[in-house]
């Protein structure tokens, strides 16, 4: 979730739907018990272990996550006030370097994920797209070149609808 505070956006992760991990009592009470059986206690351990590295593993991932939002964010802070047609173009690398991650991780980790905004509930993909220079030189979303056809489209005289070659004039 993007919430606006004092001027600044920022990211605040929804956990509700992830529960809290951790290795139960019991377990490690076995452990405990296990002592006195090597065999028992050593399968026991590596049990224990993988459990620990599987509970890191989900942290890593929610803070990756959160550091790539929180990076989208930053980058794309008109389009949070202002809407679609103020989307900046946006490769997955430029995030990944900024994140220091791979851009694969960028990839798998926003695959599924949506992010609420004041514009709205968007995927995380929407944010990455190409672009194209506009007639005054700035770099323009594909994103916002699709709205702005769309806009022309949807208000066109349905009963004379504009040629091809007419809405590239209009675009």
């Amino acid at each position: 979730v993007v919430e606006e505070v004092e001027g600044r956006f920022e990211v605040k992760s929804q956990r509700g739907s992830v529960p809290e991990l951790a290795i139960s009592p019991n377990y490690r009470e076995l452990l405990k018990e296990a002592k006195n059986d090597p065999k028992i206690y050593e399968f026991l351990r590596r049990k224990v272990e993988s459990a620990k590295w599987f509970i890191e593993a989900v942290h890593q991932r929610q803070n990756t996550i959160e550091r790539i939002a929180s990076a989208v964010v930053r980058r794309q802070e008109e389009f949070l006030r202002h809407g679609v047609q103020h989307l900046k173009p946006l490769k997955m690398q430029d995030i990944a370097d900024e994140v220091r991650v791979h851009i694969s991780t960028i990839s798998r980790a926003i695959s599924g994920k949506y992010i609420q905004t004041p514009q709205g509930i968007f995927d995380m993909k929407r944010f990455f797209s190409g672009g194209t220079q506009n007639d005054s030189g700035e770099m323009v979303s594909q994103q916002a070149v699709k709205d702005t056809l769309k806009n022309i489209v949807d208000n066109e005289d349905k009963a004379s609808p504009l040629s091809d070659d007419d809405l590239v004039v209009e675009l």
